[in-house]
């Protein structure tokens, strides 16, 4: 998709840090195209939130062609 990952250890939000930190398991923090979250100016550019779509649907297309295919192949 063009998008380089950032691979950093961050909070994640009160779901993801009680399912990290309370049950040992890490959670992605996927990104949403936005900007300044949780502040007077936050803001998302049409743009980047179809990016964020596109994103999040070759992640899926990923996923299912991985756990589709026989485990010999994967």
């Amino acid at each position: 998709q063009g998008i380089t990952p950032i691979h950093k250890p961050i909070r994640g939000g009160t779901d993801g840090s009680t399912l990290t930190l309370q049950h040992n398991i890490p959670t992605p923090n996927i990104w949403a195209g936005g900007m300044n979250f949780h502040s007077r100016l936050e803001w998302v550019p049409f743009e980047w939130m179809v990016s964020a779509v596109e994103t999040v649907l070759k992640m899926l297309t990923l996923w299912v062609d991985h756990y589709e295919s026989p485990p010999e192949n994967r």
